[in-house]
């Protein structure tokens, strides 16, 4: 048999490695089209994105989405085309659920993470859900996310998005913030460490920076004096404590006795009253009401339990309004750190009372007295234009107060001319725009909310615009 010549066997390879190559290419395109998101999804009008920018994008029309092959997802409407990223988000206050396109990483209590691709139909609120969509952004699925201070309070659903220092965009439907201090997001299941980017449920944390890795560089201060090296290492099982409640637990369990302390952390924008009585704390269990803060139609409480022998058979809040006609009972979980009281009355005053009953008790005692008022809707209406026959006006409504029916009304020298009932399929970002038609217009003309049924009762709110026709 012929032996290949030393020039024709280095040939030989050169061609075995080229044909190589460019099957391995082959294979690769072939299994980039078939990964390839090649669905055309058809997008309803009111439906909010965000696009690469993190700004809003909402569509005035019905439109489609499409992944093309830069990898991003593209929205179309009549008003334009939107470069919207990978993954990306759309919400639509008429649809029950929210829709991810794209591949992100479901993360379980458990720590698993499921991989989701294309789209995901993910239910608003409940059950509680948390997603890693890439580098340094999440979406958190809750029905209320908040923050301690209350300076976070809101509800569904959140996208979080980090800077490479660990300052965070937080934006849905209602808000869109951006922080500059280290905050955690807490849900009815997961907390949610931002800056550390560590999602922490029943005490244990989930580092989410190993999840598709992170580039997030900020990192907790570590200085400390002398004193608390000192404290710490002699108190690692109290730390344990302390490190996953803040700093109000931290001051009672330091005091290790009993303790004597005044609850006096209660939200200054909430106007709220507090009885002044010491409470007296066992280090063996204790609970305290800590922070209480209301909307037009809700009362949020934060509270604590510290309850290792299982001593209190029971944990609650009493409710009252000023007439006395209406009284509540709310048994809390004592794993949990917050309940909300819903469906009140606005501009009204309550007095919550927090209190427990032990295995070893038959009577209920009282810790803490609460007065605090509910507030009054924040709805507002403007006049945003008068032509020769239409008046259109912009309504703006409460998020924690949307009513089930209204409508506007035009009058004229106070006679009603021109009715217009809400459409409320139509309010989007919590806005309304509207407007009424007419054929002659007297001296004095008013546009007003009327004839408002929030939870089935009618409500009276004075909201209105006025000008005069000269």
């Amino acid at each position: 048999m012929r032996k290949l010549g030393k020039a024709n066997r280095k040939l030989f390879i050169f061609m075995s490695i080229i044909v190589i190559f460019f099957i391995s290419i082959f294979v690769y395109f072939i299994t980039m089209a078939l990964n390839h998101d090649n669905n055309i999804y058809e997008i309803d009008v009111n439906t909010l994105f965000y696009d690469e920018d993190f700004r809003q994008v909402v569509t005035e029309s019905d439109g489609t989405l499409k992944r093309k092959y830069d990898g991003k997802y593209h929205l179309t409407t009549e008003e334009g085309d939107y470069t919207i990223g990978s993954p990306c988000l759309g919400s639509n206050q008429d649809d029950y659920a929210l829709k991810l396109y794209g591949t992100a990483y479901q993360i379980s209590t458990d720590g698993t993470v499921t991989k989701v691709t294309n789209e995901t139909s993910i239910a608003k609120a409940s059950p509680a859900k948390f997603y890693k969509l890439k580098d340094r952004k999440y979406l958190f699925v809750d029905q209320e996310i908040y923050t301690e201070d209350g300076s976070i309070d809101t509800s569904d659903y959140l996208i979080i998005e980090l800077d490479r220092q660990g300052n965070a965009t937080l934006s849905n439907d209602d808000i869109n913030v951006k922080t500059i201090n280290p905050l955690i997001l807490k849900g009815s299941i997961f907390d949610f460490d931002v800056a550390n980017e560590k999602l922490i449920y029943d005490k244990n944390e989930i580092d989410l920076k190993n999840i598709i890795g992170s580039s997030n560089e900020y990192k907790e201060s570590t200085d400390k004096n002398d004193n608390d090296n000192e404290e710490s290492d002699d108190n690692d099982d109290t730390n344990e404590i302390i490190n996953y409640y803040d700093q109000y637990s931290q001051n009672v369990v330091n005091s290790f006795n009993n303790l004597t302390n005044s609850v006096n952390s209660i939200n200054e924008n909430s106007k709220d009253t507090i009885k002044k009585d010491e409470i007296y704390f066992d280090f063996s269990r204790w609970s305290a009401l800590k922070k209480v803060f209301s909307t037009a139609s809700s009362i949020n409480i934060d509270y604590i339990v510290f309850d290792p022998n299982s001593e209190y058979q029971a944990i609650f809040i009493l409710i009252r309004d000023a007439t006395g006609e209406y009284q509540n009972k709310y048994y809390l979980n004592k794993d949990s750190s917050s309940y909300v009281i819903r469906d009140l009355i606005p501009d009204n005053e309550y007095t919550l009372s927090f209190g427990y009953r032990l295995v070893s008790g038959s009577e209920d005692v009282y810790e803490d007295t609460v007065t605090v008022k509910t507030k009054v809707p924040s709805y507002s209406i403007d006049i945003t234009k008068v032509s020769r026959n239409t008046i259109y006006f912009t309504l703006k409504v409460d998020s924690n107060y949307a009513f089930e029916s209204a409508n506007v009304s035009l009058y004229s020298d106070t006679n009603k001319i021109a009715v217009e009932s809400i459409d409320y399929t139509k309010i989007s970002n919590n806005q309304y725009n509207g407007k009424l038609n007419y054929s002659n217009l007297g001296y004095l003309v008013e546009v007003k909310l009327e004839d408002i049924v929030y939870n089935g009762n009618v409500v009276i709110l004075d909201v209105s615009d006025k000008f005069i026709n000269e």
